[in-house]
């Protein structure tokens, strides 16, 4: 093989991993524009009902499932969630698509607690705030709770303040903090 024909090998090489390089690169930003619509249509919609954490776990982060039915359908919805701390049972809006109800979210800056779930309430200190999860300790008994939870653009946290928070009597790990 000639140095010539070397080079020109070379320079296929090149160009089929740039090539490569590009595809990748432009069906992740399709994807990511995709997804951009999806929940813009979502959002146009207007539509919510609640949903039920049925299942949580950790593949490349923490992921929660949340099940909830329209005009009794059930649907599902898999979702990288706030933290690894999401139990199942929780109740969540999920905002979805009204001509797709498949097309959805589960909002986790909008914790719900059920008609007929019997809570209680205590005073909650911030630890943790980085624009998008707060962090927040509790005690209930004499026990120690750390909890974290999204919150909506627009409130502004920080470290030390306090708030109210609202837990399950059966379950006091399960809370919501009430930011308003």
């Amino acid at each position: 093989m000639t140095p010539l024909q070397k080079l020109k090998n070379t320079g296929y090489f090149i160009l089929i991993l740039a090539g490569g390089y590009a595809l990748i690169y432009g069906l992740i930003q399709f994807s990511g524009w995709s997804e951009d619509q999806d929940v813009l249509e979502i959002k146009k919609s207007n539509t919510s009902t609640i949903g039920t954490i049925v299942k949580v776990g950790s593949m490349k982060g923490s992921y929660a499932i949340a099940e909830y039915f329209v005009d009794g359908k059930r649907y599902e919805k898999k979702q990288g969630s706030p933290a690894e701390d999401i139990y199942i049972g929780e109740h969540y809006l999920v905002i979805y698509r009204a001509t797709g109800p498949a097309i959805s979210r589960i909002d986790f800056t909008n914790p719900i607690f059920l008609n007929g779930e019997k809570t209680s309430a205590t005073i909650a200190t911030i630890v943790h705030e980085d624009g998008v999860t707060v962090g927040f300790t509790y005690i209930v008994d004499g026990e120690h709770f750390k909890r974290f939870q999204k919150y909506a653009d627009g409130d502004r946290l920080e470290e030390g303040q306090t708030y109210t928070v609202e837990y399950l009597l059966s379950n006091p790990a399960v809370s919501i903090l009430r930011l308003k």
